[in-house]
């Protein structure tokens, strides 16, 4: 091809106009046909050098395409559409989906992310004080709700109910008003109970706090 360009002109012209002309019946089957004769890297390889070229010589086009390619993406039909084949995908591929996982979460929970997260969340929050203000108010309000829940303070032998609290904050009040707790940050002791948290040895789960035994008045 590099010896002789002009025999080869008119079949990357030909190319050229498929491509342009849009999804078609033909593209496909070109598709197809390059698929069978190439191996999947090197497929992927010439697809990823041609949509950066065509990235650099239309940066507005290719803005245009993204921002309307995430719109389709949001739409109810291609949501349901994704979730399927993804579920198919897990059914077909259950130590793929396994690793998968686990990778994913261990990207999420590693130290970079961590602090990549971090620097981005402080860029967003300084750009838009009054949205994180917002989110910061919402958090507060979830956090006091999870916390309001009437709670019961139990006697370990007996298992008799000693006193029933409103809220963990008003047990983890009462707790240091009676010399039993030095601060407030009992509280995160109480609902460690009261969630049945594992404890820290990795042996079953927390069982009492200051010596109780702590729940939620609706179990």
């Amino acid at each position: 091809m590099k010896s002789h360009p002009e025999q080869f002109k008119p079949m990357i012209e030909a190319s050229q106009k498929a491509f342009r002309s849009g999804d078609s019946p033909a593209l496909r089957a070109r598709s197809r046909r390059i698929k069978d004769v190439m191996s999947a890297d090197k497929y992927r390889e010439m697809s990823r050098e041609r949509i950066a070229k065509w990235k650099e010589e239309n940066p507005i086009q290719y803005t245009e395409a993204r921002k309307k390619n995430h719109e389709i993406i949001k739409t109810p039909e291609c949501q349901a559409k994704r979730k399927t084949s993804f579920e198919k995908w897990i059914i077909s591929n259950p130590e793929k989906y396994k690793a998968w996982q686990e990778k994913l979460i261990s990207s999420r929970t590693s130290q970079k992310a961590n602090e990549k997260r971090k620097v981005s969340l402080k860029e967003w929050s300084d750009t838009n004080p009054q949205k994180a203000k917002l989110f910061a108010q919402k958090r507060a309000q979830a956090a006091a709700t999870k916390t309001s829940k009437a709670i019961c303070m139990i006697d370990l032998e007996s298992g008799k109910v000693l006193q029933r609290f409103l809220s963990q904050h008003a047990a983890a009040k009462w707790l240091v008003e009676e010399g039993k707790a030095k601060n407030m940050n009992c509280v995160s002791s109480i609902s460690s109970v009261c969630l049945r948290k594992p404890c820290t040895t990795g042996y079953g789960y927390r069982k009492k706090a200051y010596g109780y035994d702590w729940r939620f008045a609706n179990e």
